[in-house]
């Protein structure tokens, strides 16, 4: 019997300032999520016929009411362990980071690669330092490495 497997698929978007600093949300410390009280990208989960593409803006619009008007797709990455498929996009932040309003998640900021890196980023809301996703340090280390001379 074959039986096609079914992912879960899934969208974030690594919105960028000048390829060197991220917006992340930290997420809500809810036991039914996935990474509650960590840090990672803006984006969610594709709905019924939605295109990963059209599912990343509605995610943008839904926790940002910000959505990067070059936004492109990166690369799809997938975890067979957890039948995850995951679309990975990217754009710039062209409006002052004030102007942004949180709708999900416990926090935001900027934070330079090199901050993400470490694996822990500082939240000032809160004055201590949380986690970040742990396959979304690897999808940055990959963005920041496919860009000539970055």
């Amino acid at each position: 019997m074959d039986i096609k497997k079914k992912w879960k698929e899934s969208v974030i978007c690594l919105i960028h300032t000048d390829y060197s600093s991220y917006l992340f949300q930290l997420r809500d410390k809810k036991p039914d999520i996935h990474f509650p009280g960590h840090y990672g990208a803006f984006g969610g989960a594709i709905e019924g016929n939605e295109t990963p593409k059209t599912a990343c803006v509605r995610e943008l619009e839904e926790e940002l009411g910000f959505v990067p008007e070059d936004l492109e797709f990166f690369r799809d990455y997938f975890f067979p362990e957890n039948d995850v498929h995951i679309h990975v996009y990217h754009g710039f932040l062209t409006v002052p980071f004030l102007d942004l309003c949180l709708a999900e998640g416990m926090d935001m900021g900027l934070f330079h690669k090199k901050d993400i890196f470490n694996d822990q980023l500082y939240s000032e809301k809160f004055s201590e330092f949380f986690p970040v996703i742990p396959p979304l340090v690897g999808f940055v280390k990959d963005f920041c490495g496919s860009l000539p001379g970055k």
